[in-house]
């Protein structure tokens, strides 16, 4: 194969791969538009489906009336030979055949129709299984399709994916260490600020145990307590004075 016609078949094969590729872009809403294009058809023939049941029941109903009107003129014609009227008889008999003529007619068209429902109905009930089998297909595909993409997306990344991801993770430790590093920073200024102005050495005479730590609710009732046994305890008798004798005074 010459060089010319190895380019031309690999163009012809970018050609057909190019359009391939744009038909597949294109097969979801192709499917969406068939799909709505069968829901009209369908409801095209439920429609139609409802107009041929509409006038069966009509003819349906018209083949009883005239059952109903043969049967009577029957049982009148047979009354009348019985009475011996067999003109009235025989008028009768000729109404009662064109009756029975015109309910054969409208017995076969009856019939053909009702094929023609059965048929019908069950060509609607086929193809609204069929549209509903299709809207169930299309979004399992719709569905596959976006997953798919996203699986073609992490393995298109590769090991960029893991790398990126550790990176990030080295970032994430890397903040922590600094955050570390500050807080220990602000607790050794903390400490230095209480050494300057001398807390630190109260903090740790209060530790010893070396200075009042100050008042407590428990030493306040300590307190009250014993104010009040001292309260409570009799006074103490004063010795009685001795009185001056009058040489004493006189002296």
């Amino acid at each position: 194969m010459s060089l010319f016609s190895q380019l031309f078949t690999a163009l012809k094969g970018g050609v057909t791969e190019t359009a391939q590729a744009a038909a597949d872009n294109q097969a979801m809403r192709i499917l969406d538009q068939q799909i709505r294009d069968a829901e009209g058809n369908l409801g095209k023939a439920e429609f139609d489906l409802a107009g041929l049941m509409g006038r069966l029941n009509l003819a349906r109903k018209k083949l009883a009336e005239l059952d109903a009107k043969a049967k009577r003129d029957f049982e009148t014609a047979e009354r009348a030979v019985d009475a011996g009227r067999e003109d009235l008889a025989r008028e009768l008999a000729s109404k009662i055949a064109a009756t029975e003529n015109e309910a054969n007619s409208e017995r076969g068209l009856v019939d053909a129709m009702s094929r023609q429902e059965e048929q019908l109905r069950g060509s609607v009930v086929q193809i609204r299984q069929r549209i509903a089998t299709m809207k169930r297909e299309v979004e399992t595909v719709r569905v596959t399709e976006s997953v798919q993409k996203a699986q073609s997306a992490i393995v298109a990344s590769g090991s960029g994916a893991a790398s990126t991801l550790n990176s990030a993770a080295a970032s994430l430790q890397r903040m922590k260490e600094r955050q570390a590093q500050r807080g220990a920073h602000f607790e050794a200024a903390d400490q230095l600020a209480q050494i300057g102005s001398g807390s630190d050495l109260d903090r740790r005479l209060a530790d010893a145990g070396l200075t009042d730590s100050g008042g407590s609710g428990a030493s306040v009732l300590a307190r009250l307590k014993s104010r009040t046994e001292q309260a409570a305890l009799p006074a103490p008798a004063t010795a009685a004075l001795p009185t001056p004798s009058k040489s004493q005074d006189e002296g």
